[in-house]
């Protein structure tokens, strides 16, 4: 994740609540191996070595056992190496209790000891109490990166008076192209809705006159169409004049005299 092998883990120094949690990368898993046969390898006082399931090759299919150094390479953004120290793990956490236990071996990205060597947090961080970090178990991680503010973890190591130094070039510079970009994309963000604004109320305002437009020919329609009702009127006038008249010279003619005949006339 993030460019590279393990996931970046939230987590309590020594299972301690009170102190700021670490967000930093998880290597590998260990596991201590106290076994009578495992120390028996090592020389005197040591606890034992560790075992780690977790890299595996055609010779150890289930993990390597009973290791008392492991050496990672290409670790971290410089590619460097590191050297895991079991029977330091195993001091770490003889001196957080009396019981060992698994746990994730953690390292920073930039934790660099010189000379192409990479520290782990094991290696080289402490509690408040001063005592080194042991692995981490399970239930002192308080979650899981899931997102990422690049670069800004350059100015929470200059608050904590790290030297300038120890914080990688390529940090700074993507530090400032973040910040500015923050700062660019609000105005560029202002000015597209502003314009997208101002055509949609161009098109509401030639929309609106349109409407105008319709309602006015709705209001002369009616104008137009009162002269057929009137002609129609008129119309309806004549027929019934028609009728009246055309009944009255009916009458009239059905009493019309006959006209006298040549036989009367004589």
């Amino acid at each position: 994740a993030y460019d590279d092998y393990g996931n970046v883990i939230i987590y309590e120094k020594n299972g301690r609540t009170s102190e700021t949690p670490v967000i930093h990368r998880a290597i590998v898993w260990f596991v201590p191996n106290t076994t009578a046969s495992c120390v028996s390898k090592l020389p005197m006082g040591y606890y034992g070595a560790g075992d780690f399931p977790d890299v595996k090759n055609a010779a150890h299919p289930e993990g390597l056992k009973c290791v008392e150094t492991l050496v990672l390479h290409n670790v971290g953004y410089g590619h460097d190496q590191m050297t895991i120290e079991s029977n330091r793990m195993l001091q770490n956490e003889h001196a957080i209790g009396s019981t060992f236990f698994a746990g994730f071996i953690t390292h920073g990205d930039h934790n660099n000891a010189g000379s192409g060597e990479l520290w782990c947090d094991q290696e080289n961080l402490s509690d408040q109490l001063g005592r080194m970090l042991s692995p981490n178990k399970v239930e002192w991680l308080v979650g899981k990166a899931v997102g990422e503010l690049p670069w800004f973890g350059s100015l929470k190591l200059v608050a904590s008076h790290t030297p300038t130094d120890k914080i990688p070039p390529s940090s700074w510079k993507g530090l400032i192209s973040t910040i500015v970009l923050i700062i660019v994309i609000p105005f560029l963000i202002d000015i597209a809705i502003a314009q997208y604004q101002k055509r949609k109320g161009k098109k509401d305002d030639k929309k609106d006159d349109e409407e105008e437009d319709d309602e006015e020919e709705e209001d002369e329609g009616p104008e137009e169409d009162e002269e057929p009702d009137k002609n129609e009127e008129d119309a309806d006038e004549d027929v019934d004049l028609d009728d009246e008249y055309g009944d009255e010279f009916k009458d009239m003619a059905a009493s019309k005299p006959e006209a006298p005949s040549k036989k009367n006339k004589r």
